[in-house]
């Protein structure tokens, strides 16, 4: 994935310089031949660019940026690079992005859902968060700020998610007493990798950090054979104040009889925890 590149040789910042070169030499071209060649060049450019937009989110270089009323939008350059990538993907047939299977179309449904999807202000992202067992360090995504950074995950585990072995726990520091309507916490379900859904979710809430009170209002998921890759949420309704927040979620035991393995254990992978 371009994005594992973007601290190193895919900087977000060499991309958008070397984007344009391609521009450079389909006009420079002396036949149709190369400028089609070149204009499939161009795939590898907008694909990288659009994978890093997702992993960046609400940051620089991301998908979304903040227009006159505060409100997150969709980036007019994104939703260019992505016809872009269409066109060109469709006049030369191709049909199937990576190894892992994702056809052009589904590509671009996930790329409608974004466009049509409004992102919510996540009251979590100025927290400060503790983490109490460590993630998976082979996909570090951008570290314990992943969970609370207001930009959900997609199905690809590799990057907007954090992986745990065992269960997650975290601590939320808001810094303040706050007003919470709901707690949501994004779960990713791809069982050919061992990432199952938790057995179960808590949610503990305090104003002083001290005495915490245990959320009960939410049921917990269940594990059944699924060949497919999806997004589940755990949602918790609060309307109540807090500061502080502790979330854990517990794997289940052992891996199901359908996916067994000798050495492999379940994962929970773990994109936002939103909070209103």
């Amino acid at each position: 994935n371009p994005i594992d590149g973007h601290a190193s040789y895919l900087t977000p910042k060499y991309l958008q310089t070397v984007v344009k070169n391609p521009d450079l030499a389909e006009k420079a071209a002396e036949n149709k031949e190369i400028r089609a060649r070149i204009q499939k060049l161009k795939l590898s450019f907008y694909y990288s660019i659009l994978q890093q937009a997702r992993f960046f989110g609400i940051d620089d270089y991301g998908i979304y940026q903040v227009n006159r009323r505060g409100e997150l939008k969709v980036k007019k350059e994104i939703i260019s690079h992505f016809k872009k990538l269409m066109k060109i993907a469709t006049q030369n047939g191709i049909t199937i992005l990576s190894e892992d299977g994702t056809s052009l179309d589904e590509y671009a449904s996930e790329w409608k859902t974004v466009f049509q999807k409004k992102l919510p202000v996540n009251k979590a992202t100025p927290a400060k968060i503790e983490i109490n067992q460590p993630f998976i360090p082979e996909y570090p995504a951008k570290g314990i700020t992943t969970l609370i950074d207001g930009m959900y995950g997609f199905k690809d585990f590799s990057y907007n998610w954090l992986l745990f072995e065992n269960n997650l726990s975290v601590t939320l520091d808001l810094h303040e007493i706050t007003n919470i309507s709901t707690i949501n916490i994004d779960f990713l379900e791809d069982q050919r990798h061992w990432i199952f859904l938790p057995q179960s979710v808590d949610i503990e809430i305090s104003s002083d950090g001290i005495n915490y009170e245990k959320l009960t209002e939410w049921a917990s998921f269940k594990t059944i054979e699924n060949s497919q890759t999806s997004i589940h949420t755990a949602n918790f309704i609060l309307n109540k104040k807090a500061r502080f927040i502790k979330v854990k979620a517990d794997a289940i035991p052992s891996l199901p009889m359908w996916r067994t393995h000798k050495t492999k254990r379940p994962i929970i992978a773990v994109s936002e925890i939103w909070i209103k």
